[in-house]
This record gives C-alpha cells, structure tokens and sequence, in this order.
C-alpha cells in the first residue's frame, strides 16, 4: 500500500510539471545588436543633454554617428547605437532609470487561408458574425446595434499603416473622403527615408483598422482612423520605434484635447515581442498622465502573456482571442487555438477568420484570424464607451469592459494546454457600458 501510495504520488507530481510546462510557454526576446533604450529617472529632464554628451565622451563618437535621438516631451528618453561598455556607463549615472537593449517587434501574427477569395461587398451581419455575437450575451440574433457609433473618437492604429482608400473607411453620413488619416509620425519613414505618411504595404494594419472602425466592418462606425506606423512592409519593427509612436500620439491628443467635437483617444497595438521595462512604463504613464485607453494584443504564441510587451505593462487592456462555433440557435465559444493566455489578459474578443478590410482593394475584404484581430474589437469598443461618455477616464473603461465581459469561454473540448490555463470572459458591448 505504502509503494502504490508513493507511486501514484509520483505520478501525481509529474502530471503537474508537466501541466504546468504546458501553461508556461514564453515569449522570445530578439534583441538588436548595439541599439540601446535609456530611460532617465522622472523629472531628470534638465540631465537628459548631460547623459548624451557623457556618451558621446565614452565612446569618442559623436551623435550622429550613434544615430542617438534624445526626446524628453514625456518621460526623459535616448535612443542610440554604442557599445555594451557605454551601456554599463550610462546605467551607473544617478540620473539614469533604466538601459536595456532595444528589441524586435512584430505583428501578432495572422493566420489566413492562402486559399480565402478577396470578397467584393459591403455591409452584411450574416458575414460578420463576430459583430453579431459582441453586442449578444447569449448567441448571434442576426443584428449589431451596440447603440452608439463612436462618433467623435480617435482610434490611432500603430500597425503597418492604413490603406486610406478603402471604402470601408468612408463616413457614415456619406460625406466625401475618408475618416482614416495620417496620424503624424511614420517611424519606418524616419528609418528609411520613405515617404508613406502611414499608407500601408502589408495588409494587416489596413484589417485592423478596419475592425476597430470601419464602416461596414467595424465595431465604432463612426470614429476617426489615425495611421501611426511603426512595422515595416515585412511587419517588423522596434520597441524604440513604437515608444516614439506613442510619445507621438500623447503630443497630439494634447493638441485634440480643448477642440468642441473631441470625445478621446484609444491606441490600437496588434503587435508585440519579448518583455521590455522601457516600453511597459511608457504605455503605463501615457495611461496614468494623459488618459489614453491603450488597448494591446495578448499574442499569438500559445503562451503565458505577461511575458511579452506592450500587453503585460498592466494598465493597458490586454486581448485574447476566442473562436465562435454555431450549430443551430446555439453557440460556443472556445479559446482559440493560438491565443496566449494568463492573467494579464483581461479580456477575450473574436479572433477567427475575421472579415474586414483588404489593402490595394478598395471594396475588397479577407478573413484573418489572430489576436491581432481581437484587439481592435476592443478598441472599438473603447471608442464607443468615450463617445457617449468624455470623462469616463481610461482606467473606467477598463474596469467597465472587465465588469461587463460575458463569462461563456467553453474550454471543454479544448486541449490540456487550453483547458489548464487562465482564459477571461469575453468582450459584451451594451449602452451599459457607459450608462454606468
């Protein structure tokens, strides 16, 4: 009795490592070699000339040749390229927060069908189910009426840039032109000397926008589209280049702020990488300072997400993806195969095979799946809530999402990895959002 006993305790004790390796997987980091993020300690603004110049003197290089860009509009920041040693350097000096190395970002990865036409048409619920079932709170009933349209709402889509032709970016009035603009900074611009002004050319941005606030595929119908591009037309970029992403979205919301028609400001971020200190502190003080809802995808990694940023900083609105399976009059909503999970997820949003918005197409439509997709349903959502409410603060839009989320994801059927994780409900949209 006593070896079965100890056996099956055994047993036990493996079945939990192994569930537990199964629902820690982790997000890579990919660092870029010589280029460094320094962030200076909060009101070290008058040190930020000082740190460039004792860099300078470190390395015998001068700024430019390090291709160092100081910015203190927000938190005290430099970014350049020296050595490891000049790094150590920088990091001892009393002014100094943080050093770290700047890394690759990447779009949070889509899964499309090679197969999946381009569709020409317009609006059709029976199309988009995963409008139907977010303002649902049992299954589809063939309708999306969330009960406002995000009139007055900034969405800025940091992505691969919006494709501002598409017809799904028209106004809802039928006015001439196109309610997806230029935001104001194209970080691949700066990079390469092109010339964009955040068009895209690759895709995935023009679908996110499309979710988050186009006509016929999105969640707030009528909110304006700003293209703040900071991934490549092969979908990359760098922690460095979305932090002055961001620094470029708070400086214009800053000018928005007094203007009559102005609701708000949501950030959409589709896109992440391995964990960084620099970028989770900017997301967190653009949140806390200025009250920009940031909403960010979880990833699509199969793994633990408070191990990638920007969705682990903790301020932010972190997104997972959910599937929809219709039989009938029913419906179930399972995790969806690929989205990290955990508990800096707050929520879930539809992730599978989406339609929306297809680049170079102008009334042209794919589906992608991913929880990049998930995302924008969010910040569509955010843009809802502050259309109808202005003084919702972002930290209220959070907790009513939170508050209001439907607790349906059925993880029977899914596998142990999925079945053993931490899975949030998932995205409801009602006027009680902001009537509360």
């Amino acid at each position: 009795y006593h070896q079965g006993f100890e056996k099956m305790k055994l047993q036990l004790v493996l079945v939990v490592i192994f569930t537990a390796t199964m629902c820690a997987e982790y997000v890579d980091n990919q660092y870029i070699e010589g280029s460094y993020i320094v962030m200076l300690k909060e009101g070290s603004t008058a040190n930020l000339e000082d740190v460039v110049k004792k860099i300078e003197e470190h390395t015998s290089s001068t700024r430019e040749e390090m291709k160092i860009k100081s910015d203190d509009s927000m938190i005290p920041m430099i970014f350049g390229k020296f050595s490891e040693e000049t790094a150590k350097m920088v990091s001892e000096l009393e002014s100094v927060e943080l050093v770290e190395k700047d890394q690759v970002v990447s779009i949070a990865k889509s899964y499309d069908d090679p197969d999946e036409p381009i569709h020409e048409y317009g609006w059709s619920v029976l199309e988009r189910p995963n409008l139907d079932i977010i303002d649902d709170v049992n299954c589809i009933d063939g309708t999306y009426n969330p009960g406002s349209n995000g009139t007055g709402a900034d969405i800025y889509i940091l992505d691969t840039g919006i494709d501002y032709d598409h017809e799904d970016f028209r106004h809802l009035d039928g006015r001439n032109g196109s309610r997806a603009k230029y935001g104001g900074y194209d970080a691949i611009d700066v990079l390469t000397g092109e010339n964009r002004e955040g068009r895209d050319c690759q895709g995935h941005g023009t679908h996110c926008a499309g979710i988050a606030g186009g006509l016929y595929s999105g969640v707030a119908k009528d909110a304006n589209l700003f293209s703040i591009r900071v991934l490549s037309c092969t979908g990359s970029g760098s922690f460095s280049g979305i932090i002055k992403g961001l620094r470029a979205v708070r400086r214009r919301h800053r000018e928005n702020m007094d203007k009559p028609d102005f609701k708000g400001s949501i950030i959409s971020m589709s896109l992440g990488g391995g964990k960084s200190e620099s970028l989770n502190k900017v997301v967190n003080s653009i949140v806390e300072t200025i009250d920009i809802t940031i909403v960010t995808a979880s990833g699509n990694s199969i793994a633990w997400a408070c191990n990638g940023s920007p969705g682990s900083a903790g301020k932010n609105i972190n997104v997972g993806a959910h599937d929809l399976v219709i039989d009938g009059e029913s419906c179930s909503k399972p995790p969806a195969s690929f989205s990290n999970f955990g508990t800096c997820v707050d929520v879930m949003a539809p992730g599978v095979r989406i339609l929306s918005a297809a680049m170079n197409t102008v009334n042209g439509y794919v589906r992608l799946s991913g929880t990049s997709m998930s995302c924008p349903h969010v910040a569509g959502a955010a843009a809802l809530m502050i259309s109808e409410n202005k003084y919702l603060t972002s930290e209220e839009v959070k907790q009513n999402i939170k508050k209001m989320a439907v607790d349906d994801i059925d993880r029977t059927e899914s596998p142990l990895y999925i079945r053993c994780s931490s899975f949030s409900p998932r995205l409801y949209v009602s006027s009680e959002l902001w009537d509360n």
